[in-house]
């Protein structure tokens, strides 16, 4: 039973960063001399 406490950690850490990483979306451009480019047409 002990053997599985640092799979367990491990997994709910990797759960931790992931649920961290997908909800902080970066929202405005990066680089703000792309965001005046239009896209090209279709």
């Amino acid at each position: 039973m002990l053997a599985a406490l640092p799979l367990l950690v491990g997994i709910q850490l990797l759960i931790a960063f992931l649920h961290h990483d997908v909800s902080h979306v970066p929202t405005g451009p990066l680089a703000p001399e792309l965001a005046d480019e239009t896209p090209p047409p279709s």
